[in-house]
């Protein structure tokens, strides 16, 4: 691909902005290793740093069921994919110096999926390159955008599977030992994941957890994290989290087929955070000062097993429990009524 400059002297799209080894790379609907490297800018430094920030706010959906393939999956436009994958429920007793090894009890209940494209692009010009914060910082955002919205249309569809609600929370009560040795009694299997909203997570971080290497801050429930868009799960703002088993949420990630007639010049995966495998795509567009780049991922989220799963509640046993419609607005920086 070339392009005329002011002087009308040809010139490859490389001289315009520096490739090392994407300089003969060929439009591929296929991912390809992220090695490239963009005037002098590595991308996989520019996307660790980024992904860095915002993996422990997505960091519970990791504890839950999570299918990753290399498969490739095919959107139409404005399409969404159904598939399905097998959800481990049962699977039998230990046998001790068994006789027969060819016993399975393994029950396991087929779960149907719908994969849905995320895209968020942004222009990456010359002077991005140059300075790297900048670059760094459009890539950061592009990539929270998209977790957002695969995270906000899970809580959508946890909202709508009615789990059991836990209510009459208080923040002066929730402490990490009362959520290990309360909550977690209260679902079964116990709890493998928590999500709570940054002012709970704060009084749930103890004050020694760096020197004891507590990364989740709790004891022995596997992760306590923060989280963004917990307004979806409650009209009257006293939801402050959800916690479950593994098995309660399903997620699926694929590879999204990216087509490349528009000119996409290359696309590499950047790395995975919650669920979620993410890509990067890059392409010319005439007439832009600079070259398109979009963060792709190919996300499914479920709510498998209702009954694994549990809502958190400031409100106490008497108040109306939370309807069902979304409500609008991010919801960042409120603060959950405490009773």
């Amino acid at each position: 691909m070339t392009i005329a400059n002011k002087g009308n002297k040809p010139f490859e799209m490389k001289d315009l902005f520096p490739v090392t080894s994407m300089t003969d790379q060929k439009p591929s609907m296929h991912m390809t290793e992220n090695t490239n490297s963009i005037a002098g800018l590595g991308w996989r430094t520019v996307a660790s740093k980024s992904l860095a920030e915002v993996k422990e706010v997505f960091a519970p959906l990791d504890r839950y069921t999570t299918d990753f393939t290399d498969e490739i999956v095919a959107f139409g436009p404005g399409r969404a994919v159904t598939l399905t994958i097998e959800i481990a429920k049962e699977v039998g007793e230990a046998i001790k110096d068994a006789d027969d090894w060819d016993v399975s009890a393994v029950e396991t209940e087929p779960v149907n999926i719908v994969c849905h494209r995320y895209s968020r692009p942004f222009l990456v010009t010359s002077y991005d390159m140059a300075a790297g914060s900048r670059l760094e910082g459009k890539l950061k955002k592009a990539v929270e955008a998209v977790v957002k919205s695969v995270v906000k249309d899970l809580h959508v569809q946890i909202k709508a599977a009615n789990p059991q609600v836990i209510s009459g929370l208080t923040l002066a009560s929730f402490t990490p030992e009362y959520v290990a040795t309360e909550l977690s009694g209260m679902i079964i299997p116990e709890v493998s994941a928590l999500t709570v909203n940054p002012t709970y997570h704060a009084k749930l971080t103890p004050y020694n957890a760096d020197s004891l290497k507590l990364e989740t801050g709790v004891y022995g429930i596997g992760g306590i994290y923060k989280a963004t868009g917990l307004e979806a799960l409650s009209d009257d703002k006293k939801t402050i989290g959800y916690m479950g088993y593994e098995n309660a949420i399903g997620i699926i990630s694929r590879q999204p087929l990216i087509p490349t007639e528009n000119g996409a010049i290359f696309v590499s995966e950047l790395g995975s955070i919650g669920g979620g495998k993410l890509y990067l795509k890059q392409w010319y567009k005439p007439g832009m000062e600079g070259i398109m780049h979009s963060v792709e991922a190919a996300v499914g989220t479920v709510v498998a097993m209702p009954g694994n799963l549990r809502l958190l509640s400031t409100a106490t046993t008497s108040d109306p429990a939370p309807v069902s419609a979304p409500v609008s607005g991010s919801g960042e920086g409120e603060e959950d009524p405490v009773e």
